[in-house]
């Protein structure tokens, strides 16, 4: 709404017939309303008028003011962000789905951007981008043949809800980089080129100079120098993309339920050996003395606590052999024992317990129309009532440890030697360094036993000795 301001003015009284007197003002002035007869006359013999009146003299730089802006429309410049235009309004774009071209052909011939919507600027030079029968869209798993064909080093990156990932980094080294963004839903994909990395991620910080990025983790750096030597030890690694739980799945749940099982059997086992003087040199290396495994002991403890057979000991020669042999046979003992199943028993209690059970006993999720009865497999006790999902996690462990003391450091390197004759099995195990091994595929390392074992066994009561108290019943046996 518009008003005018005056600095005097001189106002006569009306008549009461309606009839306005003529006002005299500084200046220039004219009656708008001679008579009121209804609102239509009022808009077109007065406020029509006053509006064309007002449009000029703004032009004269008069004193009309804005008293109530009712709209402003404010045209768009030169800095002024424009949306793409929607299918419905604009008829011009192609279907052709060879967006990946059309972008290597901007990063090889470097389009620059207000000149990149321009269909000439690609039409002629589409078939110096070699495909070779790779159909468009170029999906991911074929981006590699297009490095090949085209001496390129291409890399692929995804954006969800704001956040720019990795999706494929290239394995090349010194060909030229084209890096793009791949926009997907359910039914089409687009590649855009990225002509700067750090303009795209820039808003990862407040800090507006320009930084350089890892393509396999995006961490960002100030100097390219920082970037090369930050690659040595990334390039050892896959890309990676930190993907958070979704909403309502905020909290990890334990599904390894098979590793609540107790092991059903475990053997222990130790080596003896003698220093057998030897003095010879070979190369730099002078020889003094020799570890020679002279015999070893072991017992296997079953799932009672108790040794299953008395505890088994050998002297004499070729001794890690002849453990070998030993242990292999009692693998298949007890490997024939955890694949056997016998049949649940249920007491009458037991089906009691399984009825007016609610929950599962290992998630604690309501149980509903998928209850099973678990029993062990060994004695045949009914355990307690668990989803049939549950259930068929919550097996038996078929692998049998061996224990160790001191297997880094010492047993280690005699049982590798005669691990390594050994032709029908597979052998894995984790080394720490070239002569010291964590684990083997038959045996296992309890890393916390550090010490000597006269000190280890200081920790524990007399009480506690019952294995040894079982194979050694008529022997007067000093603790500590």
């Amino acid at each position: 709404m518009l008003r005018r301001q005056e600095t005097s003015s001189q106002i006569g009284k009306s008549s009461g017939s309606g009839i306005g007197v003529p006002l005299q003002f500084r200046s220039q002035m004219r009656v708008g309303v001679i008579c009121v007869i209804n609102d239509d006359v009022v808009f077109d013999d007065f406020a029509t008028p006053v509006c064309d009146e007002a449009m000029n003299a703004a032009e004269l730089q008069s004193e009309w003011k804005i008293d109530n802006p009712v709209w402003d429309e404010a045209p768009s410049t030169s800095s002024g962000y424009r949306g793409l235009a929607s299918p419905e309004r604009s008829q011009h774009f192609n279907e052709d789905q060879k967006c990946l071209v059309l972008c290597l052909i901007a990063h090889k011939l470097n389009i620059l951007a207000h000149d990149s919507f321009r269909v000439s600027h690609y039409t002629p030079h589409e078939q110096e981008i070699k495909l070779d029968g790779v159909e468009c869209p170029v999906p991911l798993n074929k981006i590699p043949i297009v490095e090949r064909l085209n001496n390129l080093r291409i890399n692929v990156f995804g954006n969800e809800e704001n956040e720019v990932f990795s999706l494929y980094v290239s394995k090349r080294v010194n060909e030229e980089c084209a890096n793009l963004l791949l926009i997907a839903n359910e039914e089409m994909q687009h590649y855009c080129l990225i002509r700067n990395m750090s303009i795209l991620l820039g808003d990862m910080t407040k800090h507006k100079t320009k930084h350089h990025y890892c393509y396999r983790c995006l961490h960002r750096f100030a100097k390219v120098e920082i970037v090369k030597e930050h690659l040595q030890y990334c390039s050892e690694h896959s890309p990676q993309h930190i993907k958070m739980p979704e909403k309502g799945e905020k909290f990890i749940k334990f599904q390894n339920v098979h590793y609540q099982h107790p092991l059903p059997y475990i053997i222990y086992a130790d080596f003896e050996s003698l220093i057998v003087k030897e003095v010879h040199t070979s190369g730099n290396i002078e020889i003094i003395a020799r570890h020679e495994a002279c015999g070893y002991a072991y017992v296997i403890i079953g799932p009672d606590g108790r040794s299953v057979k008395p505890i088994e000991i050998y002297r004499g020669e070729n001794a890690v052999k002849h453990f070998m042999e030993d242990i292999l046979k009692e693998k298949e003992e007890l490997a024939a024992k955890l694949t056997s199943i016998v049949p649940i028993h249920m007491t009458p209690q037991d089906e009691l317990d399984f009825r007016s059970a609610t929950h599962c006993s290992i998630f604690k999720n309501a149980l509903k129309g998928d209850r099973v009865r678990d029993h062990d497999h060994q004695n045949r006790r009914y355990r307690a009532a668990l989803h049939s999902s549950c259930n068929l996690k919550f097996r038996l462990s078929k692998k049998i440890p061996f224990v160790f003391h001191n297997l880094k450091n010492y047993d280690g390197h005699l049982i590798m030697q005669e691990i390594g004759k050994l032709k029908d099995y597979e052998i894995s195990f984790v080394p720490t360094t070239m002569e010291k091994y964590v684990t083997f595929s038959l045996s296992k390392s309890l890393q916390f036993l550090s010490t000597f074992l006269e000190k280890l066994v200081q920790n524990l009561t007399p009480d506690k000795f019952n294995i040894l108290k079982e194979n050694f019943p008529h022997h007067n046996i000093s603790y500590y």
